[in-house]
Formats: structure tokens, sequence, C-alpha cells
């Protein structure tokens, strides 16, 4: 198997893990009309996506529903884009009533989730290069287009990630997603251990 075959084959396995299901973005009603809304509230706050934008760039979960972005297939990246969503996913399992709730509603529980998504993401780029990001600063910044939060939700989850990155050096998985992850390639794919470049 090539290494994209194998990471094909993990995503499976974590959107079956994960109980997520896979939609295509262009084809939902629903995420036309979120893209018109996108698009009507871009012009007055640009740090949100224009409707172009939101379907084209930004990959997006709705409940147990992930629907890839447009460019999401053509991305070398995409693997870790699903391992991102597939945790947002495993978030509303965990919760499927408050998740939805505080996600909306509360910046701060907002910015723990995604800087939890993220260090999923973190865990299994790790497992399969080695390597862990050497400016964890400019990982939330990301968030700062998109989630409109302040400075101090994004230090918040910044400082989330340090946690994360510190047991992540110590070869520590501590996400639910990182976890499924590396003992699925651990018992499959031994030789892919540090052996993958991204």
């Amino acid at each position: 198997m090539t290494q994209d075959e194998v990471l094909d084959a993990l995503v499976a396995h974590l959107k079956d893990e994960t109980g997520a299901v896979i939609r295509e973005k262009r084809q939902a009603s629903e995420m036309r009309a979120l893209a018109q809304v996108f698009g009507a509230v871009h012009l007055g706050q640009p740090n949100l996506p224009s409707a172009n934008d939101f379907m084209r760039r930004f990959t997006t979960t709705l409940g147990p529903v992930v629907y890839p972005s447009l460019e999401l297939a053509t991305s070398p990246m995409r693997h870790l884009v699903y391992v991102h969503e597939f945790a947002h996913v495993k978030q509303f399992w965990d919760a499927p009533i408050t998740f939805p709730v505080l996600y909306l509603s509360d910046k701060e529980y907002r910015a723990g989730k995604e800087a939890q998504a993220i260090h999923s993401q973190l865990e299994v780029y790790h497992w399969l290069t080695g390597k862990i990001p050497e400016k964890l600063t400019d990982l939330p910044r990301g968030l700062a287009y998109g989630y409109a939060f302040s400075e101090v939700e994004l230090l918040f989850a910044q400082r989330l990630l340090e946690v994360g990155m510190t047991m992540l050096v110590n070869g520590v998985y501590s996400t639910e997603v990182g976890i499924i992850a590396e003992k699925w390639l651990n018992t499959k794919h031994p030789e892919l251990y540090h052996a993958c470049s991204y």
C-alpha cells in the first residue's frame, strides 16, 4: 500500500470509530444556506469567511456530519483535516445536547474544543513524521479567521496546545481520536512510525 492508501484507510477507520458521516458539501442545501449567512455576515465581520470561502476552503462539521470543503479532495493535508473533523464528531457524540449549544454560544468553550481537535491532528502528524511544530503560536492564529476569537481566546487555545505538546514530546497521546489512530497505526502499519513525509 502507498502512504496515501494507508492514510485513506486510517480516515475510513476513524470515520467508523467516531460515528461520522461524510456528505458532499455542494450538494447539501443546509451548507448552501449557511454559506449565504456567512456571505451576509462577512460584510460586517471581515474575520469571518465569505460565502465562497466557506464553501471552497472550510471543511465543516455539524453534529456527526462532516462536509468536506471543495478544495479538500486535492489537499495533501486532507487526512489531517479529517482527523480534526472526526475529533469534533467525537465531541458531539460525547455530549449531543450540550456540545452544539456551548460550541455556538461560548467562545472559550469553542476555543477549547478547537484546540483539542488541533491536538488530535498533531498527534497523528507526530506519529507519522516524528515531528511537532516548532511555533505553536501560529496554530491558534489560524483560528482568528473564521471564528472571530479574541486575543484571550486565542491565547487560551495556544496554552491548551502547549500542554498537549508537552505530553506529545514525551510520547503520550491523550486525545481520543489520537489514541484510536495510534492504536490502529501501531497494529496495522507499524513500519510507518515516524517514517512519513508531509
